[in-house]
């Protein structure tokens, strides 16, 4: 997925600026691959720095977002899910909604990049909680109800409150972002559950290095991000989550 990107580097005597011809066609390239409208109007004075720190994001929180592929491949393969937990993509689209909520334009402005990382996000996690649903036995039929259905209730109304409750929808965004932020460090935190098993076994098998790498870094690459934008939300969790 590529997501169109303008670059302005100012030198202190002249500067480099992309060529008209160039925005033009990578702007209809970004609505034929990612289906989102963009606007006509560039964004003036957009600091390079957060530009990269918010590529960087995308690019690793699209890592995570892939990495339960090899679990749904499995299941489709036994065509049961045994005893794998739906919990993780159940999460993730409690978190990734909020965060789309969050990041409206009309809720917290100038968050475009969190709004489409994390509706990506959104549609690939519910993909995964579908394929999950196919394939599961009785018992965890059971349990996916149960955490699915008030996880869907709990966005209709993350979503309906800041235009139903509010005067105006961005007097909700600090207290979305608290919530946002506390879901975030939620996912960021459920690895240590199985750290005793680690520790138990001297084997990380169930906690691949790899997946936490990834997140280290995607976390890091978020905290610069918010850091940069003062974004306090995005900030705060994401240092939590870098501890972590």
């Amino acid at each position: 997925i590529l997501i169109l990107i303008q670059i302005q580097i100012q030198i202190e005597y002249r500067s480099l600026f992309i060529s008209h011809s160039l925005v033009v066609y990578s702007v209809r390239f970004a609505h034929f691959v990612t289906g989102l409208w963009v606007s006509g109007t560039m964004v003036n004075q957009v600091s390079t720095v957060e530009e990269v720190e918010s590529v960087f994001g995308m690019l690793l929180a699209f890592t995570l977002f892939l990495a339960p592929i090899p679990t749904i491949r499995t299941i489709h393969k036994e065509k049961d899910t045994k005893e794998f937990s739906s919990d993780p993509y159940v999460s993730g689209i409690l978190n990734c909604g909020v965060w789309v909520i969050y990041a409206l334009p009309s809720v917290t402005p100038n968050r475009t990049t969190p709004l489409v990382t994390n509706f990506i996000g959104f549609l690939m996690e519910m993909a995964y909680c579908l394929a999950f649903y196919k394939y599961c036995n009785a018992r965890n039929t059971r349990r996916f109800k149960r955490s699915f259905g008030p996880s869907v209730l709990f966005l209709l109304f993350m979503l309906l409150f800041p235009f139903v409750f509010c005067a105006k929808p961005s007097d909700a965004s600090d207290g979305i972002g608290v919530v946002a932020a506390i879901l975030n460090i939620g996912m960021y935190a459920s690895p240590l559950t199985i750290m005793k098993q680690v520790w138990d076994s001297k084997s990380v098998q169930y906690m691949p290095l790899h997946l936490s790498v990834a997140t280290f870094f995607c976390s890091f690459a978020w905290m610069c991000y918010g850091i940069t934008v003062n974004d306090k939300p995005i900030m705060i969790c994401n240092i939590t989550g870098t501890l972590l």
